[in-house]
C-alpha cells in the first residue's frame, strides 16, 4: 500500500547525503509507524503520529529519546517525502527525563501481568464455557490455543512468562505468531485461522472488561483471515469402491458386525465419529413416516437427519443382537 512512498522516502534520505546508520534507522522506523497506522501514507493525520507516540510511550515504555528519534524519521517523512507543513505545536518534542524509572516500570509491568493472567482465567473458566456456552472440546481447543501463543510470546520476546501482559501484545507480534505455526509447526491454513479467532475471542473479550485495552484488541482485529488456496474438490465412493469397504468386516464375528453397522451408519449419515457415539435411544425415529435420527453437532447444534430403509433395519438389528433393544 505505501510501497511507492517508502521508495521515494530512501531516495529523499540519500539526496540528503544521511549516513547509512541514519538511512536505514529513518526508513525502518517510518515503516513501522506506517504498519502501526494501517492507513495510506497520505490519509495520514497528526493525530494518528500522536497515537502512535502514547503506544510507545504508555505500551512500549520507551524513552524520551528514542521517541524523538522516532519523531523526526516521521517528520522527515511528512516534510520532503509527502510535502506537507510539519507543525511543530501538534507533536511537540519530548522532554528528556520524564521517562519512568526502572522500580516503576517493573511495578507497571507486574501489574499488567496480574491483570492479562486474571482475565485469560475468567476467559477460559466463566466467560467461554458458562456465558458463551461453549461445547468442552471448543474450551479445550480455545485453551491450548492461548498457551501457544502466550508461550510464543514469552520466546519470542525473551520475557519470563510472569511478565507477559497487554503491553507485549501487538498487531507485529500476531502476524509473527501465525507465521511461526505455519513454517515452524506446519499448521494448516484452517488451524491457523482457528488460533486467529481465538487471541481475537479473548482480546475482545479483556477490551470489553478493561478499555485501555481496547487499542490493542483493534489492533489485532484488523489482520484478515487467511484464505485457503487448495482447490477443494468434493469427491465420492463409486458403488463398486463402497461395496469393497463394506466387505471388509467380518459380520459373523461380534466385532465385525458392529464395525459394520457403524460404517453403514456413519455413510449414510455422514455425521462425526463422536456424534454417533453421543447418540441416544430417545434420538432415533424410526416410527417415523420419513425415519430420521436427532444429531447433536459442535456447540450443541441440532440437526434432522432422515435415513434410508435398509440403514433402519441395520440399526435394528444392531439393537437387538447388542443392546438388548437399547442403543
Amino acid at each position: 500500500m505505501n510501497e511507492k512512498y517508502l521508495l521515494r522516502l530512501q531516495e529523499d534520505l540519500r539526496l540528503k547525503n544521511f549516513t547509512q546508520n541514519t538511512c536505514d534507522d529513518y526508513y525502518r522506523f517510518t515503516t513501522r509507524f506506517l504498519d502501526f497506522t494501517g492507513k495510506e501514507a497520505m490519509s495520514i493525520t497528526y493525530a494518528d503520529i500522536r497515537r502512535f507516540i502514547f503506544h510507545m510511550k504508555d505500551n512500549e515504555l520507551k524513552k524520551a529519546s528514542t521517541i524523538n528519534v522516532y519523531t523526526a524519521a516521521i517528520r522527515f517523512f511528512f516534510e520532503y517525502t509527502l510535502g506537507y507543513v510539519w507543525d511543530s505545536k501538534k507533536i511537540p518534542k519530548m522532554k528528556r527525563g520524564c521517562h519512568l524509572r526502572y522500580e516503576d516500570i517493573r511495578r507497571s509491568q507486574k501489574n499488567d501481568a496480574i491483570s492479562f493472567y486474571r482475565l485469560v482465567r475468567d476467559f477460559l473458566t466463566v466467560y467461554f464455557p458458562k456465558q458463551r456456552g461453549a461445547s468442552p472440546n471448543t474450551a479445550k481447543s480455545y485453551k491450548d490455543a492461548l498457551n501457544l501463543f502466550i508461550d510464543y510470546t514469552s520466546m519470542s520476546q525473551g520475557r519470563p512468562l510472569a511478565e507477559i501482559g497487554f503491553g507485549c501484545i501487538s498487531r507485529d507480534l500476531v502476524d509473527g505468531f501465525l507465521m511461526w505455526l505455519e513454517t515452524e509447526r506446519k499448521y494448516s491454513v484452517g488451524s491457523r485461522n482457528q488460533r486467529m479467532y481465538a487471541v481475537k475471542s479473548f482480546l475482545k473479550y479483556a477490551a470489553e472488561k478493561d478499555k485501555t485495552v481496547m487499542f490493542v484488541y483493534l489492533d489485532v482485529e484488523a489482520i484478515p483471515k487467511k484464505k485457503d488456496g487448495r482447490a477443494k474438490e468434493i469427491e465420492f465412493f463409486s458403488e463398486s469402491a463402497l461395496e469393497v469397504i463394506l466387505a471388509q468386516p467380518d459380520r459373523h464375528k461380534k466385532n465385525g458386525y458392529r464395525d459394520l453397522f457403524f460404517m453403514i451408519f456413519m455413510y449414510d449419515t455422514g455425521a462425526w465419529a463422536q456424534e454417533i457415539l453421543n447418540l441416544r435411544l430417545c434420538d432415533t425415529r424410526l416410527d417415523a413416516d420419513s425415519p430420521y435420527i436427532i444429531i447433536t453437532g459442535k456447540d450443541a447444534k441440532i440437526r434432522h437427519v432422515p435415513i434410508m430403509e435398509k440403514t433402519c433395519r441395520h440399526l435394528e438389528a444392531y439393537r437387538r443382537s447388542r443392546h438388548c433393544g437399547k442403543i
